[in-house]
């Protein structure tokens, strides 16, 4: 099965205004409301395309819009973490540590919730968090508890799961728009 171009130019795309963001968030004087008002722009320039979407969606249940408020909290303090861990170090040993526990930890959580992944998956999972975790080291002889075992990559972790927060939580309230999207489809007879 191949690869859309579109899809690869999104992916493309997506990554670069990744990085930049988090560049841009460190080289100005990061703080949580730099982070939040950065992030309330882009919400707001989103929203008439959340507006449209939400309006082909017949009713939503409670449980979708509790889960949005949650997703709201934990990128709130995801954006904090962030911001408080760029403040004391490089964004060379925040980012990867910020970046690498959420795979391993929205893995466990799904696993919690009754998911089973296979352990070819658990392997590469293992492989990339190792990988992030490496790269702050300039020679492997320098890995210690202590490199990371500081202030800086207290407040990364807290970025770490806020992002396991939001992404559980937005995986939760997609499975009720999806659902809510399906139904109003088939209700207007056609899809969406």
């Amino acid at each position: 099965m191949g690869i859309s171009i579109t899809a690869a130019s999104l992916v493309l795309i997506s990554a670069f205004l990744h990085a930049g963001w988090n560049l841009l968030g460190k080289s100005r004087t990061p703080s949580p409301a730099f982070f939040c008002i950065a992030t309330l722009s882009v919400g707001l320039l989103l929203l008439p395309l959340g507006l449209w979407v939400l309006s082909q969606a017949h009713s939503l249940p409670r449980a979708f819009w509790l889960l949005l408020l949650a997703s709201g909290f934990f990128q709130m303090i995801y954006m904090g973490g962030l911001a408080l861990a760029y403040q004391r170090a490089d964004i060379s040993l925040v980012y990867p540590i910020a970046r690498a526990l959420p795979v391993l930890l929205v893995a466990l959580a799904t696993v919690l919730l009754g998911q089973v992944l296979p352990w070819q998956a658990w392997l590469g999972m293992l492989l990339v968090t190792i990988g992030c975790l490496l790269v702050p080291l300039v020679y492997f002889r320098q890995w210690h508890w202590s490199v990371y075992w500081r202030a800086d990559c207290a407040w990364a972790l807290v970025a770490a799961l806020g992002t396991v927060g939001y992404s559980l939580a937005d995986k939760g309230a997609l499975l009720y728009l999806e659902e809510a999207l399906g139904d109003a489809g088939n209700t207007c007879g056609g899809g969406v």
